[in-house]
């Protein structure tokens, strides 16, 4: 005899539709990419490398939060660690600088719109990446799928056009590989986390300490820190 499967009393709630959720998803984009054509007003944010710094240093305190409260999180050892995955945790900090810092610098050379487009195609770096340092081969329609996207994507760039120089279309792919090789060095650090205590919140840690140090040695040279400074002691700014 058959059982029948005993029903919940409670009914399980089914998602939106899908159409709805894509119009939603296309008219914030749109949205989006209709605000960011504003010429800027003069709200004097010009240091993304120190903001992003600041950022770094408050997620260091953030996941050494979540490690003080909860035990299970404790992994890190600096001691046992850096020795044998250090290398790999400062390139990981390296790659994420290089793609924050050729992202905003392209974005003065190209619309968002476009820059979107270019970093849309982060699936291919990370399949290359992938095969060449972990030796892992996608299947073959997944492969087309995603040689199709970054064809549209590159028919897509009006190379020449105001919008889109050569040299901001350069950095947002620079900054499209950075997060592709980022992506793959996370994973190499992640697949031994049970021997090496590499978890995720260790990892973050490690890439907020690395990626803030980078920074602050960046900021130096760019002159960010003063300007940040000024921007919030100057009391006209909103």
């Amino acid at each position: 005899r058959v059982r029948s499967e005993p029903t919940s009393p409670h009914p399980i709630p089914h998602p939106p539709p899908l159409l709805p959720r894509r119009a939603c998803n296309i008219s914030l984009n749109l949205g989006v990419n209709y605000a960011m054509k504003a010429q800027p007003r003069g709200l004097g944010f010009d240091f993304p490398l120190a903001f992003t710094m600041t950022h770094m240093f408050f997620s260091l305190a953030g996941c050494t939060l979540v490690m003080v409260l909860r035990p299970s999180q404790r992994k890190l050892d600096p001691r046992a660690q850096l020795p044998r995955y250090g290398l790999r945790l400062v390139c990981l900090s390296f790659f994420y600088v290089l793609a924050i810092a050729a992202n905003n610098m392209s974005l003065m050379n190209v619309g968002l719109s476009i820059n979107q487009i270019i970093k849309s195609c982060a699936p291919l770096p990370v399949i290359v990446m992938a095969f060449l340092l972990q030796g892992k081969v996608v299947p073959r329609y997944k492969l087309a799928a995603v040689i199709f996207l970054v064809s549209g994507a590159v028919l897509a760039v009006p190379y020449g056009h105001p919008v889109a120089t050569l040299g901001g279309v350069l950095l947002a792919v620079l900054s499209t590989l950075s997060v592709g090789v980022k992506a793959v060095l996370s994973s190499i650090l992640l697949d031994k986390s049970t021997e090496s205590g590499l978890i995720p919140v260790v990892v973050a840690w490690y890439d907020a300490l690395f990626s803030g140090c980078i920074l602050l040695v960046g900021c130096a040279f760019t002159g960010d820190i003063p300007r940040m400074w000024s921007y919030f002691q100057d009391s006209h700014k909103p």
